[in-house]
């Protein structure tokens, strides 16, 4: 199963090249059966290979390179340095950009040691493919001083699944990091040689492989030698290297560490979608078979259905017994879950998601914002949910007639009140199954700001809660259109007169300028909110850096009527925040003219917190977590971790 990335249609371009030219035996991206009797010649023909690869930087050579691919292009890593190398999908090849990193050790004035970089690009160097090998060579310059180098880089795909994991000996066990490789192949075999007495691998953070059918009989190896595998806390062991793991005699998985499973890609096609008597499936049922027995055929066919190739499906505790992987009494693996629920209450089944580690006792539920929208927005996320939920437990919760939740479209039950009722069942039942001794924090974002107020205004619901996180959220609905159409014409305003986008403010400003702000009619506020999101669009350039779910396709679609009759029982009730005196973190975007930031710093000077913060995420619009998301879950993080 190859190795996690959303590059894996790369990858598999990357094959064509070279095993279409090449026309090799053995095929490194596919997952074929290799003879035991034929690996170690296959593995020194693909040594033979890594070693044609080289890099020459003027008359510099480097020799002892690895090859990977990350973020779109081609990554060669050497002694001192890496190489990133442009990928043209179109033409199948190099497209001639260089980008060279190189790190050279010095000394600064305290005579202390340290490391100094230079950055040399090219565009436009040639490529040639011949003999199986791609040379890429021409002219790069240095970044600092703009001075030229010549450079030549050689590599083919057996330089790309060479792995680049590191083996290092720990007193009596051994420490293997990196993607694997036919480089690790050799590793494990030379510490069974050299090391007879080492029984006990330790896998960190080994993301999967690039050489499936030569890392398959490095599985078979560490099953000849005897080996115990420990995955520590803190570790993320995936695709292939979940393989490698089922080849132990004997499985730790130690708390806080991480499992991950996904299909693998087949001619670009995804193994998933291929019939299960399909031959491409042969040589992974034949190595599940022997390392899992009866169950390996089936474990292999569950990788497949469980997420995409450019996925990601994090096994939970009850898998890993399920497959034998760990012990029914096994402690060491009781705290990273993954539950989906049907969470039902008064004629809705809500969607429920619960991911994260469970030992930390902590669960963040997050109400979404809309009303409408959804909490699985968030999932998925590696660069912000994923780095939360290592902390803590994430409650994902589509509201009522929200996401993918189904029900009755009565009318009746689209109130304040009963949104607060849901959220209240909602905290009984996650104590209920995950443990009264959890402390329960709510993370309101827009809509879902004003739903943790009304929820949080009743002191004897407060006291279930030990933090609130607030981000950019509508507390009074009529105070807020007053000072969203104020803001929008004040920023309008400025931007004309600097004359920028002139007639696009102009346009904007007179929008606003007819929005009534005595109005109680829905569609009032809503043609300000569309007005204020165009502003935002003029006012922030960040891209989204967010990741969505693939399940968002699946949303059924409700009647408006429904959140329309929630909004407008909301325009017409004023949480009272003064009432809120629990431990307050509130993240605004200082650009968002659809909750300005004004009207945040008027509702943080009400609230009675005592411990209350006020973050705002320079030139961030209408919720900082899709500009700033790294940055936003490192804010939550610690406020939850500090409480």
């Amino acid at each position: 199963m190859r190795k996690i990335t959303n590059l894996i249609i790369l990858i598999v371009i990357i094959f064509c090249i070279f095993s279409c030219k090449n026309n090799s035996k053995h095929d490194i991206w596919a997952s074929e059966d290799i003879p035991v009797s034929e690996i170690d010649k296959v593995v020194a023909e693909q040594m033979k290979e890594i070693g044609e690869s080289y890099i020459v930087i003027d008359e510099k050579r480097y020799s002892e390179i690895e090859g990977d691919v990350d973020k779109g292009k081609i990554l060669v890593i050497f002694e001192t340095g890496t190489c990133l190398l442009g990928f043209n999908k179109s033409d199948l090849k190099p497209d001639g950009t260089v980008k060279i990193v190189l790190k050279k050790p010095v000394l600064n004035d305290s005579k202390q040691k340290g490391e100094k970089k230079s950055v040399y690009k090219g565009s436009g160097l040639k490529v040639i493919e011949k003999g199986g090998n791609i040379f890429v060579t021409g002219v790069v310059s240095e970044e600092m001083n703009k001075k030229d180098h010549q450079v030549k880089i050689v590599f083919n795909d057996s330089l790309l699944g060479s792995g680049t994991t590191r083996l290092v000996i720990k007193k009596d066990s051994a420490v293997l990091s990196g993607v694997l490789g036919t480089k690790t192949y050799l590793q494990i075999k030379e510490l069974i040689k050299n090391h007879p007495e080492i029984k006990t691998l330790v896998f960190e953070n080994i993301p999967g492989s690039m050489n499936d059918p030569v890392n398959m009989h490095t599985g078979r190896l560490i099953r000849k030698g005897g080996f115990k595998i420990i995955v520590p806390k803190g570790s993320e062991v995936a695709s292939g290297g979940v393989d490698l793991f089922c080849a132990g005699s004997e499985k730790v998985v130690e708390s806080g560490s991480k499992l991950g499973i996904h299909s693998w890609y087949f001619n670009g096609v995804s193994a998933g979608d291929l019939p299960e008597n399909h031959p491409a499936h042969n040589a992974q049922i034949k190595y599940f078979s022997e390392m899992m027995g009866k169950n390996g055929r089936e474990f292999y066919f569950h990788t497949l259905k469980v997420a995409s190739s450019d996925d990601i499906h994090w096994m939970t505790k009850d898998e890993l017994i399920k497959w034998g992987m760990v012990a029914s009494d096994n402690n060491d693996y009781n705290e990273m879950i993954s539950d989906s629920i049907d969470f039902k209450y008064k004629n809705e089944t809500m969607n429920l998601l619960v991911e994260g580690n469970m030992g930390s006792k902590r669960i963040l539920i997050i109400l979404h914002g809309g009303p409408g929208g959804s909490a699985l927005v968030l999932n998925n996320s590696d660069n912000f949910s994923e780095i939360m939920e290592k902390r803590f437990l994430i409650a994902y919760w589509d509201q009522r007639g929200a996401g993918l939740s189904t029900g009755k479209n009565d009318v009746s039950l689209f109130t304040v009140d009963q949104f607060v009722d849901d959220l209240d069942h909602l905290i009984k039942f996650l104590l209920g199954n995950y443990g009264k001794d959890n402390k329960i924090f709510l993370f309101g974002a827009s809509w879902g700001g004003y739903l943790g107020v009304a929820y949080l205004e009743d002191n004897s619901r407060q006291k279930k809660i030990s933090g609130w996180i607030e981000m950019n959220g509508v507390n009074n609905f009529h105070d807020n259109g007053k000072t969203s159409r104020s803001e929008i014409v004040k920023e309008a305003m400025e931007r004309v007169a600097k004359g920028i986008a002139v007639r696009k403010w102009n346009k904007i400003k007179n929008k606003a300028l007819t929005f009534d702000i005595d109005s109680v009619d829905v569609s009032e506020f809503l043609k300000l909110e569309k007005t204020a999101e165009e502003a935002n669009s003029l006012l922030i350039t960040i891209d989204k850096k967010i990741k969505f779910s693939s399940k968002l396709s699946y949303f059924k679609k409700r009647p408006f009527k429904l959140n329309d009759a929630l909004i407008k029982d909301a325009i017409s009730i004023n949480p009272d925040i003064s009432k809120i005196n629990i431990p307050t973190l509130m993240l605004w975007g200082e650009y968002d003219m659809v909750v300005p930031l004004a009207q945040g710093k008027r509702d943080f000077g009400k609230y009675s917190s005592k411990d209350k913060m006020l973050k705002v995420f320079k030139k961030g619009g209408h919720l900082p977590m899709f500009h700033f998301p790294e940055e936003t879950a490192k804010e939550i993080i610690k406020f939850v971790l500090t409480f």
